[in-house]
């Protein structure tokens, strides 16, 4: 609640200057927090401490005492009355039953469990001729000539590229060679740091996995950028989306080939330049020893699809219809179709929004009026706990904050694996699952990719479970945060979908491919033609929940169109 500066005036003049007792209510208390913010309690709504700008929230007045202050006074004569500041209470902590509350549901990237997928496979070596040139195998793929493989790698300090050409070969099989055996392939640099491996796994009607790790052995860090292409007869193109596009496909007459990142893996990739009659894709891998779940490792992973088709367009269509989707499996309560979102709880896990009148001085100063709403002062001081010490560094080690006026927003760092410091309770990922559990309702909505924010803390590098990336003023290795919602949302779907709760999942950002993959039901706020038509792709059988305010005539008959569910319209749906 804000306060004009007359009533500020008069309520400042009452307390610092003794113009008379306080009506009757608790007593008044004062609290201090870090970087010069007080909670003061035991104040009506329209008192205010001071005349500078202050706020009321949970019936407590959150706002700086003048330099030097740390008392309120008021009255006068034998009635002057005064408080002096105390610590702010901590956060009301619960101690966790389990370690970690997800169980069994907490990820296992392919980063963590490549070296075992590569050893539950029986590899037969392959030799080559004497004045054989060892390469890769061409992909066996319907209607169409093999299509040839190439890797290459790039270190992106140094400019360099380097082709990649097996030095290593091996097979799973018998001893007569099949199209259908597993392919095993590896090397090294010329540098004789990096070591690269390759499996290519068919798994028929058109269709092999390619997974693939980069390892350095002797540096401890290095940016490389891995360039995978398939020959496919035409230049492949972005499907739904530019950047992390979900699909990129290449049509050569009637002849369709695509290739699908892994979408339970997520990583920094786009299309990648290159020959006319190649799809290429390249993924962006900081390799360092801080990951501590694969120190001086990054993996990647991703299909190869082909078939015969019609035209692009129908092409398109049909490698849209074959993107993976792992949710779906928690129908969307009638609740919801009928009344909408308003009693569903909603989670923006990697951001925390914060206001006050008059703004932030910079990020640490939100950061220090976040750690006074942890307090034990506030409803949601477990939010704002959880908020706080997950709070995503840059790489100077300060917090992640966007200010704009009164308002800042700190991203957060979501991961569930993420370590919490037990004063303050437990870690952003964590509280939500918490929430959700004291909620007991049918449904629970995540509002994901309201931060893009890299993390650059070592906690965060020792614990994540995807490869680190790089910003754009920093080479140093970080987390993006939105790769850490997307483990919590995998995490999360997994513990609802055996609790029978239906995870909807809001998502328009260039992640949605990543976060929606898991969803029971998508949730679309658009009304512009191209993000209703991306959502109703990305979501394939799954519904739709369309909660557009306001929206045109074109846009309610598209919605209608592709299907989605708009609460009061159930008849019409």
């Amino acid at each position: 609640m804000k306060i004009g500066a007359g009533v500020r005036r008069a309520v400042a003049a009452a307390l610092l200057a003794g113009a008379g007792p306080l009506p009757a209510r608790a007593a008044p208390a004062l609290y201090a927090g870090e970087g010069g913010w007080f909670a003061a309690t035991g104040l009506p709504a329209d008192f205010a401490p001071t005349d500078d700008p202050w706020n009321f929230v949970d019936g407590a007045w959150i706002g700086r005492l003048p330099a030097g202050r740390a008392r309120l006074e008021w009255g006068q004569g034998a009635a002057k009355q005064g408080v002096e500041a105390q610590p702010a209470p901590p956060p009301p902590v619960a101690l966790p039953a389990t370690r970690n509350a997800f169980g069994a549901c907490v990820v296992r990237s392919l980063s963590i469990r490549y070296d075992s997928v590569v050893r539950s496979r029986k590899w037969s070596l392959i030799f080559g001729t004497k004045f054989e040139e060892p390469d890769f195998e061409p992909l066996a793929l319907p209607g169409r000539p093999a299509a040839a493989l190439a890797l290459e790698l790039e270190d992106v300090d140094a400019g360099t590229r380097w082709p990649l050409r097996p030095e290593r070969r091996g097979r799973e099989g018998g001893v007569i060679s099949s199209a259908t055996d597993a392919r095993f392939y590896g090397g090294m640099l010329p540098d004789r740091d990096v070591d690269w491996t390759l499996i290519v796994v068919p798994l028929g009607n058109g269709r092999h996995v390619l997974q693939g790790q980069v390892q350095l052995l002797a540096s401890d860090q290095r940016r490389l950028r891995l360039r995978l292409a398939v020959r496919a007869g035409a230049t492949a193109i972005p499907v739904l989306q530019a950047e992390c596009p979900p699909v990129l496909l290449a049509v050569d007459g009637p002849l369709a080939l695509a290739l699908y990142p892994d979408l339970a893996e997520p990583r920094r990739f786009r299309a990648a330049p290159g020959a006319a009659d190649e799809a290429a894709i390249e993924f962006d891998l900081a390799v360092t020893r801080a990951t501590g779940n694969f120190p001086r490792r990054a993996t990647f992973s991703l299909e190869v699809a082909a078939w015969e088709t019609s035209d692009p367009e129908t092409a398109q269509r049909e490698a849209v219809a074959q993107l993976a989707r792992a949710g779906g499996a928690v129908p969307l309560p009638e609740s919801v179709r009928t009344v909408g979102l308003a009693d569903v709880p909603a989670f923006a896990p990697a951001s925390q929004r914060l206001e006050h009148p008059g703004g932030f001085r910079d990020g640490a100063d939100a950061l220090h009026h976040l750690a006074l709403r942890a307090s034990d002062l506030f409803r949601d001081a477990d939010w704002m706990a959880s908020a706080y010490q997950c709070a995503a560094v840059d790489a100077r080690g300060e917090p992640q904050v966007a200010r704009a006026g009164d308002e800042a927003v700190v991203a957060v760092n979501a991961d569930p694996d993420l370590e919490a410091m037990l004063e303050w309770g437990q870690n952003r990922g964590q509280t939500v699952l918490e929430r959700i559990r004291r909620s007991g309702i049918p449904a629970v909505w995540i509002r994901a990719g309201t931060a893009s924010a890299l993390d650059f803390g070592a906690r965060a590098l020792y614990l994540c479970d995807y490869p680190a990336v790089w910003g754009d003023d920093s080479p140093q290795p970080a987390v993006d945060v939105r790769h850490a919602e997307a483990e919590l949302v995998s995490s999360l779907s997994c513990v609802l979908k055996n609790a029978g709760i239906c995870l909807l999942v809001e998502d328009a950002g260039p992640l949605a491919p990543f976060t929606t993959y898991y969803a029971d039901a998508l949730v679309c706020a658009a009304t512009v033609e191209t993000e209703m038509r991306r959502q109703a792709a990305l979501a394939g059988p799954r519904p739709v929940l369309w909660i557009a305010e306001n929206p045109g005539a074109d846009a309610v008959a598209l919605a209608r169109e592709l299907g989605f569910v708009r609460p009061g319209e159930i008849g019409e749906d």
